[in-house]
């Protein structure tokens, strides 16, 4: 397991959401404002720090991007990469 601290220094609300391709094409429709039950989901209000721990069951590439409205679009994305041990 490895758990992220992740902190939203912005005055404005973010989301760290990790997964693949699929994952996130679901997402852009913006049908799921808050995530709260899902460590691979993480709702970042303006000013806060979150922890979530992940477990990853084979290396590969995920990409992580906040998904509100424009937020992609300016480049809140990034990639985690998994690798064995």
């Amino acid at each position: 397991p490895v758990t992220f601290v992740i902190t939203n220094t912005d005055p404005i609300d973010h989301e760290w959401i990790v997964g693949d391709a699929a994952l996130h094409e679901r997402h852009r429709t913006g049908t799921e404002p808050v995530h709260d039950t899902r460590p691979t989901e993480v709702s970042l209000d303006a000013g806060t720090t979150r922890r979530t721990t992940l477990t990853f069951d084979e290396p590969g590439t995920l990409t992580f991007i906040c998904h509100l409205p424009g937020h992609e679009a300016y480049g809140m994305t990034g990639t985690l990469v998994v690798t064995q041990r």
